[in-house]
């Protein structure tokens, strides 16, 4: 024990307890690291790790301090489910089979000091919805874009959705708390309202969703309005093109019966001399 004391005052952390795929819960049981539990746990802890990524790249959006604290918040939330996932419940009002996910039971010690605050469940509502106060309706699916920060975000959210379709399974068979999968769910619905909030203060634009389908209605629509349109302005030049030969055929005509009026006025001149000296 006093060897392993000195090993982590050193800052050593690696064990090599765990070189054959075997690591510890909580509660000291020994596991593969392929279980369901600690499948969720190292997605837990990927969701984590992008929330601080996030976290970094909001650092530098001016007046966002707020966020930054919410963020740091939901980090130590997901420290605090990680602890509690790797403390497996035994719950038998699960809604399925009683699980047998682990075999030693954790102390009521250990159940308490990994009690997950569904309080935090409402906090994490109080933020959205003062963010979704300010933000403009939402008529249509959003695009994962509109900047860095809020693609980021984006990340996140996909990140957390899979989370809980991993958490799911441990809290169907009452290993984990409901409320950490409630809390898991909300946490997502949050970081998509983050990331068009993110969008709005970063003055980005919200690229909005649009099916194939719609698209090519649009290319047509638009298609067809070009070929109306080049179809009006050749029809337009046609006809004035018309309009020009008309007015150049009756200006000639004009101008050919000036002359024949002309010439017939200097014949009857000629003719009258002709008389009149005769």
């Amino acid at each position: 024990n006093s060897k392993k004391s000195r090993r982590y005052r050193k800052g050593i952390i690696y064990t090599k307890t765990g070189d054959k795929g075997i690591s510890s819960l909580f509660t000291g049981e020994r596991q593969s690291k392929d279980s369901l539990i600690f499948e969720a746990l190292g997605t837990v802890d990927e969701l984590c790790a992008t929330v601080g990524y996030a976290h970094s790249l909001c650092t530098e959006v001016l007046d966002v301090e707020g966020t930054l604290d919410e963020l740091e918040l939901i980090m130590c939330w997901l420290f605090d489910a990680g602890s509690h996932i790797a403390t497996p419940r035994k719950n038998p009002q699960a809604n399925g089979e009683h699980h047998k996910l682990a075999t030693k039971a954790a102390t009521r010690e250990q159940l308490e000091r990994t009690h997950f605050d569904p309080e935090r469940i409402k906090q994490i509502e109080k933020w959205m919805d003062a963010k979704i106060a300010i933000l403009p309706d939402l008529s249509s699916f959003v695009l994962p874009c509109g900047g860095k920060v809020a693609s980021s975000l984006h990340i996140c959210r996909t990140v957390c959705r899979r989370a809980e379709r991993r958490v799911l399974p441990l809290a169907n068979r009452g290993a984990v708390d409901l409320a950490v999968l409630r809390f898991i769910n909300r946490l997502s619905d949050y970081l998509f309202v983050l990331a068009r909030y993110m969008t709005m203060v970063q003055d980005e634009d919200e690229v909005s969703y649009m099916s194939v389908v719609s698209s090519q209605r649009k290319a047509n629509r638009q298609s067809l309005s070009k070929i109306n349109k080049n179809n009006k302005n050749s029809s337009m030049e046609l006809k004035k093109q018309k309009h020009d030969e008309h007015s150049e055929s009756t200006a000639n005509s004009k101008q050919c019966q000036r002359l024949l009026l002309a010439h017939i006025g200097v014949g009857l001149v000629a003719f009258a001399i002709g008389c009149y000296l005769l």
